[in-house]
């Protein structure tokens, strides 16, 4: 399915205006990046998989960065474990960026595709 990027949350891997070919696939992984559609506004969002099912994510704001832990949960304040077949998803453009730190993860049955290929601008034409 083809797109255009209408935000500016993935830059610098991906820019406002860009074209992009999506496919949908059975399973996602962490890192792959992934159009939804937005359960509040109904809107197509492309972000990034942070996390996936049973993942423990750390959201505190007394630390600098969203990060994962499987191992040693004791010293995280502000944990949550990652239900079956859902996602936190975050854009690289951390200013930018509405995702996971603001609505919370995303449900497999929210996300409408990968993203497989970038092909316009031509001269940045580049395979994910």
């Amino acid at each position: 399915m083809p797109m255009k990027i209408n935000q500016k949350s993935m830059e610098p891997i991906l820019f406002d205006g860009d074209y992009v070919l999506v496919t949908q696939k059975k399973k996602y992984n962490k890192g792959d990046i992934v159009v939804f559609r937005d359960k509040f506004d109904s809107k197509y969002k492309i972000k990034y998989i942070f996390a996936e099912s049973n993942d423990w994510v750390n959201t505190s704001p007394i630390l600098p960065k969203i990060w994962i832990d499987n191992n040693n949960k004791n010293y995280l304040n502000k944990l949550t474990k990652l239900e079956h077949n859902t996602f936190y998803v975050l854009g690289y453009n951390e200013q930018m960026s509405k995702d996971s730190r603001h609505f919370g993860p995303i449900a497999y049955d929210q996300i409408i595709g990968k993203l497989i290929f970038r092909y316009y601008p031509f001269n940045s034409i580049r395979f994910f």
